[in-house]
């Protein structure tokens, strides 16, 4: 992700457990790198659970779109990142949203990827409701 102002020490006090000061938490919230992808699409694919939650609770929408119109759902299925799918469907992710070629979740993985991990983001889905 493109490290605008402000990013790389919001990355370090994340990381660190510390309190992000709310100037640069309206900052890092309005960052987004040339995939138009913010904060939480990096840290959903790179970073643990415990991190990303801090940014949910920092009020980061879960159901932010890329360029693409894919959401961290979406990326995260995608590479059979289940632990986080479940953390973004438990926080309110919406696995119907349309991304840019206007398919959901499903019907992407379904589709253009495969159909076993379509399976498993249904069942998961069904689980959470």
């Amino acid at each position: 992700m493109a490290h605008q102002e402000g990013c790389v020490e919001a990355y370090k006090l994340l990381e660190d457990g510390g309190e992000i000061p709310s100037g640069l938490l309206n900052t890092i919230k309005n960052n987004k790198n040339a995939l138009e992808e913010t904060f939480l699409h990096w840290y959903v694919l790179e970073r643990g659970a415990k991190v990303v939650e801090k940014i949910i609770v920092l009020g980061f929408d879960v159901n932010t779109q890329n360029k693409f119109g894919n959401t961290p759902l979406m990326e995260c299925a995608l590479i059979d990142k289940w632990d986080m799918v479940e953390l973004l469907l438990k926080n309110g992710a919406d696995p119907e949203i349309k991304s840019r070629d206007n398919e959901n979740a499903i019907e992407s993985l379904s589709k253009n990827y495969s159909k076993i991990k379509a399976a498993k983001l249904s069942q998961m889905i069904d689980s959470i409701k």
